[in-house]
């Protein structure tokens, strides 16, 4: 059994605090944020953990125009995507970031692809987006996006187990 002890006095020596037991992980909080955006807009992201309990968000930033809506045919995106992440038990968050290549075929109405870890299998629906994601085998949302002939962003969080992760994508053809 793995015991610490912690002692902390104050300069005047007015208090004494010792905390006696196993470390705890369980009760990491912290906080991450994160971007991508052009000059016209992009997606954010947030990933809270409180208590070792995470949890997600995002948006599509205001503003923010993809091109005109394409409704047949498809197309290849490449650009990058930003994210956080939290293990169950950790003392902080982690991030990831790199490229990315998304393939959309607005004739089955989808947008899919992978990096690394990653999975992304999307549902267009006109100019708008929405699906699922993965990550290291933990089930997430994408949870909004846009889509056009300029580009494509989209935010994306999912939890279990004590685990999360919060990211976004911009692409562009």
């Amino acid at each position: 059994m793995k015991i610490s002890i912690s002692v902390l006095t104050a300069v005047a020596g007015s208090f004494l605090l010792v905390a006696c037991g196993p470390p705890r992980t369980d009760s990491f909080s912290g906080t991450a944020t994160g971007q991508l955006e052009f000059g016209s807009g992009g997606s954010s992201y947030g990933l809270t953990v409180t208590g070792g309990t995470p949890s997600h968000s995002g948006a599509v930033l205001s503003g923010t125009d993809a091109g005109a809506i394409v409704s047949t045919g498809s197309a290849t995106y490449t650009g990058l995507y930003r994210m956080s992440y939290y293990l169950a038990g950790a003392t902080e968050i982690g991030s990831a970031n790199g490229p990315i290549t998304l393939v959309a075929d607005f004739d089955a109405a989808t947008l899919t692809g992978s990096a690394g870890d990653l999975a992304i299998a999307g549902d267009i629906s006109g100019g708008t987006l929405s699906g699922d994601v993965t990550w290291l085998g933990i089930a997430g949302t994408l949870g909004g996006g846009v889509i056009g002939a300029d580009r494509t962003t989209g935010y994306f969080g999912g939890t279990a187990d004590g685990a999360g992760f919060s990211g976004v994508f911009l692409a562009s053809p």
